[in-house]
């Protein structure tokens, strides 16, 4: 649903972001916090089992603990998060109507709160594996005929078919 299809009273899953930097993304500043953003640190991966990671992870909960209660008193009701976010978004799942939203939105330490967007393909595979009929519009799009209509190595004229790759 899009948030301009909701009426005032509905309510639906938003996400709260914050203005924290995630674990992730972390590059200090905030005094008694080291740094955890892997660049910074010189590791190739967000080490979340590191002292700095697990304290910096600490803050943030607190800070939504801290976020939690003001947004009680702003909404007038017991705010219950879905999901709490850390390391590669800072921030939190909640159920909000568009009212509540706007009322977050406009909180110190929020950068947005944008309702949960739910996609689907638009083509479903009907045999598995999928078949060049499942993929045929993604063949286009990405400018594939000119290329798949060469002749295969092995002339089995087969295309690739079967595979299926995805980008999550």
């Amino acid at each position: 649903r899009r948030c301009s299809d909701l009426h005032a009273g509905a309510t639906t899953h938003y996400i709260v972001r914050f203005k924290d930097a995630p674990a992730a993304l972390y590059t200090g500043g905030i005094e008694g916090f080291k740094a955890t953003n892997p660049p910074v640190t010189g590791g190739r991966d967000l080490d979340v089992r590191s002292s700095p990671v697990r304290a910096y992870v600490g803050y943030l909960e607190s800070r939504h603990t801290e976020f939690l209660k003001q947004a009680d008193s702003v909404l007038h009701r017991t705010l219950e998060p879905h999901y709490q976010y850390q390391y590669a978004l800072n921030g939190m799942s909640v159920s909000l109507n568009r009212v509540e939203a706007a009322k977050l939105a406009r909180m110190a330490n929020v950068i947005s709160v944008q309702p949960v967007r739910y996609y689907r393909p638009q083509i479903y595979p009907t045999s598995i594996p999928a078949s060049a009929g499942d993929t045929y519009f993604s063949r286009s799009w990405i400018g594939a005929p000119t290329v798949w209509a060469d002749k295969t190595y092995s002339n089995l004229d087969n295309e690739g078919e079967g595979i299926v790759v995805a980008d999550l």
